[in-house]
């Protein structure tokens, strides 16, 4: 299509970030949010978005290409494809054996 993998990378990576900042606030205001859990996961997730980044530059600065990106957000899409369906139905397993309403625990996830 033309446009730089940088570009939609970070196209993509900004509107993700307003889907999970929405999150989080609905979260937090229905109080379903452990404020110290979610600062360590953002501490963590920041460390390694600017890891990213600069390993993302160095990598580009010394070797001219871009295809690292490409190659990366490919192997993270194909990451989730397996690992989101998988945790999704281990849970409902679990939820299902311990005896909680399968509809119910959906309901609570939404």
């Amino acid at each position: 299509m033309g446009v730089p993998p940088r570009v939609s990378s970070s196209t993509g990576l900004y509107l993700v970030l307003f889907s999970k900042v929405a999150t989080c606030l609905l979260y937090f205001i229905f109080g379903e949010l452990q404020l110290d859990y979610a600062f360590w996961i953002g501490f963590w997730s920041s460390v390694g978005g600017i890891l990213g980044v600069h390993g993302a530059n160095w990598y580009m600065h010394n070797f001219g290409r871009q295809s690292i990106i490409v190659w990366v957000l490919n192997f993270m899409l194909i990451i989730s494809v397996f690992a989101i369906p998988y945790f999704g139905a281990t849970d409902l397993i679990k939820a299902h054996h311990n005896g909680i309403d399968i509809y119910a625990f959906q309901s609570f996830c939404e």
